[in-house]
């Protein structure tokens, strides 16, 4: 929220994570594929991974004023703003996805693209093969010194 005098003009607007479809996929039916796991699904994708509980946990926080925020003061008119901290959970969270992928993506336009290339140059010298010493031949043992040779 940006100040204009004694107006202030809404620029954030807070999410409501826990209205999405996926949060209640996961609220409702996780815990129910977490126990049942082993016996549905191990054998054909492999053994759980402790990981994919706790980036679903995540997950949940995720945007909920409860689990954390930050608070946003405007020096101008003393207004306050809370804004809720995110899981920075990639793949999982399409919010926090969609911002690690737009700030993934301005990096690399502004930051490896825009660069000029480097002026690099590959040289290579060879002399002709008349001009080169003869390579050494190992010796070549009796018996082997022997075979081109006809009676």
């Amino acid at each position: 929220m940006s100040c204009v005098g004694d107006e202030h003009q809404s620029v954030y607007r807070p999410r409501s994570p826990q209205t999405s479809p996926l949060y209640q996929l996961l609220d409702t039916h996780f815990p129910e594929f977490e126990q049942t796991y082993a016996e549905k699904y191990a054998e054909r994708y492999g053994p759980w991974r402790p990981a994919i509980a706790r980036a679903v946990a995540d997950c949940l926080k995720c945007g909920d004023l409860r689990e954390g925020f930050a608070r946003v003061h405007c020096p101008k008119c003393g207004h306050d703003l809370f804004v809720a901290l995110s899981c920075r959970k990639r793949c999982l969270c399409p919010s926090c996805h969609q911002k690690q992928a737009l700030l993934t993506g301005m990096h690399v336009a502004e930051e490896v693209c825009a660069r000029p290339a480097p002026a690099v140059r590959l040289h290579g010298a060879t002399e002709p093969a008349a001009l080169l010493p003869p390579l050494p031949r190992p010796a070549l043992g009796t018996a082997a010194a022997g075979l081109g040779d006809s009676p």
